[in-house]
């Protein structure tokens, strides 16, 4: 796909950490590369924070190898979580946020009904009715799962249309 950006959207989480793949075209085309879970927890052990960061950098770093983005999107923190919540993603957006600047990619970083309201042009959306227009918008035939992978995917949406919306008002 020629002149088209290659975005990692990116939803950090420290048991479950989603990632999306998409490539934007200018005319706005989607195409989608790759997408999946990043485990950090592994089912019965319950691993330190540490381990499972540097478990979520190693994944990350991995994938942009591999992928080769030129855009790293993620959603900024909620605050209506509980402090401890918040503070442990916090931790999951630094990493990739330094996964991001290590490989010197454009990084932007969306507010939660920014991407909602991208998704299904309502900023108040549930989880589900993002999923479900992930779903028909990347013309999936079942729904990603888990969440934080419709998540991820959905931020990376969020900046394909914001490149769209950018190319539309440059012509």
């Amino acid at each position: 796909m020629s002149d088209s950006v290659r975005i990692l959207g990116f939803d950090p989480g420290t048991r479950i950490a989603g990632y999306g793949i998409i490539d934007a075209a200018a005319g706005g085309e989607l195409s989608v590369v790759s997408y999946g879970a990043i485990h950090l927890q592994p089912a019965g052990r319950k691993l330190p924070i540490s381990r499972r960061l540097r478990k979520l950098y190693e994944a990350l770093d991995e994938i942009v190898r591999e992928h080769r983005p030129g855009a790293l999107a993620l959603e900024k923190i909620f605050h209506g979580r509980s402090f401890e919540s918040v503070m442990k993603v916090g931790e999951a957006r630094g990493i990739g946020l330094l996964v991001g600047s290590l490989h010197e990619l454009e990084i932007e970083e969306y507010a939660a009904t920014r991407v909602k309201k991208a998704v299904t042009g309502n900023g108040q959306a549930s989880k589900s009715q993002v999923q479900a227009m992930m779903t028909r918008l990347l013309d999936f035939d079942e729904p990603p799962y888990p969440q934080d992978v419709t998540d991820a995917l959905a931020i990376a949406f969020c900046y394909a249309q914001s490149l769209r919306s950018i190319n539309l008002s440059n012509t």
